[in-house]
Order: structure tokens, then C-alpha cells, then sequence
């Protein structure tokens, strides 16, 4: 399987880095499935997002959100990804981020904090899952 599809289990990214798996793995292919837990491509690549859970006090909580309403599937195929780090009054005056899924018709929004401004210890950042079904992967060398 090619680097444009890793498989992956449970590696723990921050916001930077889940935007750059975005960027290698989304452009060039149709999303058929997108929440905030869940991404999964028209090649059956699909993405699984967990924010981590810090302790009982808040701390080290990370979250994601999807912003924009998606139609299922999507009528145009991944044009980029960008991010945005954005400050979050909302969650203890802590800096944030947005991902933006741009394709030709859309722009989806995520939103989100990686908790990289708490206490070290408690954790941060997105546990993420990412698998190809083993029928396809000798097919999905390069996006269409």
C-alpha cells in the first residue's frame, strides 16, 4: 500500500498533523461519509478520529466538531485541505483550530481543540484509526 494510504492503528495526532493525513490521504478523492468521528473516501479509505479523554477534571480533553452540513456523498472531489488555528473563549480561553475540506462545490468546516494548552500529563491531541480494505489496497496506488 502506498504512503497516500496508511494504515494505521490508534496513533496519536495533534491538529497539525490529523490536517496533514487530511491533506495526503482526502485530495483528489470523493468522501462519501463524513462526521466528526469518521471519514471514509469512494476508494473505501476511511478515517477514524477519537479526541482524547484527559481526566474527570477537563483537562486534556480534546474535541472535534463538524461545522457544515455535508450531502451524502459529495458531488465533487477533494480540491485541498487547509487549517486554521483559531482562539476558543468557549473552552477556558484556549487556542483552537479549524480544518477546511475544500472540493468543488463545498467547503467543509471541522472544529476543534487538541487540549495543547493544558496540563502535559493529562494527554492532548486525536487518536486516529485509518484502514484500507485489504481488496482495495492494491488498487488505490493513485487517487483518479
Amino acid at each position: 500500500m502506498s504512503n497516500k494510504y496508511p494504515h494505521l492503528q490508534r496513533v496519536k495526532l495533534d491538529s497539525g498533523e490529523l490536517c496533514a493525513l487530511f491533506e495526503t490521504s482526502l485530495i483528489g478523492r470523493r468522501i462519501v461519509k463524513i462526521d466528526s468521528e469518521t471519514i471514509e473516501l469512494d476508494n473505501g479509505y476511511v478515517i477514524k478520529i477519537t479526541p482524547n479523554c484527559g481526566c474527570t477534571c477537563g483537562k486534556g480533553d480534546s474535541f472535534i466538531d463538524l461545522i457544515t452540513e455535508q450531502k451524502e456523498p459529495l458531488d465533487a472531489a477533494v480540491m485541498n485541505v487547509e487549517y486554521e488555528e483559531v482562539w476558543d473563549y468557549e473552552r477556558s480561553d484556549s487556542p483552537g483550530f479549524k480544518i477546511f475540506i475544500l472540493t468543488k462545490n463545498n467547503k467543509i468546516c471541522l472544529e476543534g481543540n487538541d487540549a495543547t494548552d493544558g496540563e502535559p500529563y493529562y494527554g492532548s491531541g486525536f487518536w486516529v484509526r485509518a484502514t484500507m480494505p485489504e481488496h482495495r489496497a492494491s488498487e488505490a496506488v493513485e487517487p483518479r
